[in-house]
């Protein structure tokens, strides 16, 4: 495969990020700035994607409901993700939402809420 060496998110451009040395954050303060690309220009190119691993700090939200609402989910067998409890913004509502329009096309095989989860096409 071929790597990219940018940050998969919801457009292409640049993204400012905070957090440590040990991790990066678009909800903390920071003056890194790195180039981003849409992740849906990239499963496009893929009519079946195995697995798609996604911990990126609580960006998770966006990145979930931009790909689902393009319905490339459809295409990706397995999703695992670790979603994030973020103070100040309303993530238990953003994560009824991607999990209501999850369900329709996944199920749930393990879960350990707000560590990491994995959601299985059905019938795949």
């Amino acid at each position: 495969g071929t790597i990219i060496n940018k940050a998969a998110g919801t457009h292409n451009g640049k993204m400012l990020f905070g957090g440590r040395a040990y991790y990066s954050s678009i909800f903390e303060p920071g003056d890194h700035e790195y180039d981003c690309i849409d992740i849906n220009q990239e499963l496009v190119k893929h009519p079946e994607i195995a697995l798609l691993k996604v911990n990126i700090e609580g960006a998770e939200y966006d990145l979930l409901s931009h790909i689902i609402g393009a319905g490339l989910h459809k295409h990706i067998k397995n999703i695992q993700v670790q979603f994030h409890q973020i103070e100040g913004v309303p993530y238990g509502t953003w994560y009824k939402e991607i999990a209501e329009k999850l369900k329709e096309t996944h199920s749930i095989t393990w879960r350990y809420l707000y560590c990491w989860e994995n959601w299985r096409l059905k019938n795949a």
